[in-house]
């Protein structure tokens, strides 16, 4: 039976891009920015505004955010993973909700590396925050007052240093790689904490930000080494695999080439991120098997080319029998359900420029 929580059609109308709107002139010539949910660059693309004093004077309750709200909220619409929804969902059973944050979504609507101590993050916290109303909102209608539900807000930090490793090269032996992707985890965290403080009490105290490594237990450690370990024993798998790091390639750095040993480094990526897509994740005693993904991008070809190649490998393990028994899969209501949230940009303007 299909999971009720995220099965609204909504119709997605894509305004401009704010990938596309050079509002500083971005000083770093030849800075790219990735759709790819897994791949993040060095080079953060700045949407730097106004001083951070004039910025921390205004709220989420402004005209000027009103309208972005007001535009972006309404045009969210869903996608899923999967082909067949493997989660039966009723309006009695406890709901808990894991919203998986890729650093390469919002890492284009923070200020640089640089100006972050001046700059205030004010369109990283707006649409933050819709993810979170938007999220809480389809958890409401699916569920009766008097059931558990819950939102943990999982920022995807630790495992990032394989893709600095690879596209930044920063040394994963000496822990450089990890600095930086935990220097993001930071901001990240602390972006999505600014907006969990915007919501209504009532909605905030179902909402907990987490990072990586609270839910890379010994357990998850041991799934990500039977879904190693299968690549070996299994060439199809392995394919699979591989094509999932060419479609990161290719989103990221099409014309660079990269080793045979990168190539491995960038599967480390995947090996990590599959016990959470395919098995949910274990937080506080709490099973979370349904994951929503914000996507901030008007790339509508990139974003499906990297969903459907992660379908394939997704439900390649569906149906792998020795998968299942390894990973104690043995039934599939045992697998998460996992859905794009495709949040379409706002050419902020008038944000800057008021």
């Amino acid at each position: 039976m299909a999971s009720d929580i995220f099965q609204k059609d909504i119709l997605l109308s894509v305004p401009c891009c704010i990938e596309s709107f050079d509002l500083d002139q971005r000083s770093r010539s030849g800075s790219t920015v990735s759709n790819c949910s897994s791949i993040i660059d060095e080079d953060w693309a700045p949407l730097t505004g106004r001083s951070s004093e004039t910025e921390k004077n205004e709220t989420l309750s402004s005209t000027m955010d009103a309208d972005i709200i007001a535009q972006v909220y309404s045009n969210i619409v869903q996608v899923p993973w999967q082909d067949e929804l493997a989660i039966g969902c009723n309006q009695n059973e406890n709901l808990h909700i894991c919203l998986g944050i890729s650093p390469s979504q919002f890492r284009r609507l923070l200020p640089s590396k640089r100006d972050a101590a001046q700059t205030f993050p004010r369109v990283a916290i707006l649409y933050a925050y819709m993810a979170l109303k938007y999220t809480l909102e389809q958890i409401n209608q699916t569920k009766t007052n008097d059931s558990s539900k819950s939102l943990v807000v999982l920022i995807v930090d630790a495992i990032q240093k394989y893709n600095f490793a690879v596209f930044n090269n920063k040394l994963l032996s000496t822990g450089t790689a990890l600095k930086y992707a935990l220097e993001e985890g930071d901001r990240l965290a602390d972006v999505f904490e600014q907006a969990r403080r915007q919501l209504e009490p009532e909605l905030a105290q179902c909402v907990t930000v987490i990072r990586w490594h609270d839910i890379c237990t010994d357990k998850y450690k041991e799934y990500v080494e039977i879904f190693r370990r299968h690549t070996m024993d299994n060439e199809q798998f392995a394919e699979l695999v591989e094509d999932v790091v060419k479609i990161f390639i290719k989103v990221r750095k099409p014309t660079n080439h990269f080793t045979a040993e990168q190539h491995l480094t960038l599967q480390e990526y995947v090996f990590n991120e599959l016990p959470a897509l395919t098995q949910g994740i274990v937080y506080d005693n709490h099973h979370y098997r349904i994951i929503a993904h914000p996507v901030l991008s008007s790339d509508d070809k990139k974003n499906d080319d990297q969903r459907n190649v992660m379908l394939r490998l997704l439900n390649y393990i569906r149906n792998s029998t020795e998968l299942a028994q390894n990973l104690d899969l043995i039934e599939k209501v045992h697998m998460c359900d996992v859905y794009d949230i495709v949040m379409p940009a706002f050419k902020p303007f008038n944000l800057y420029t008021k």
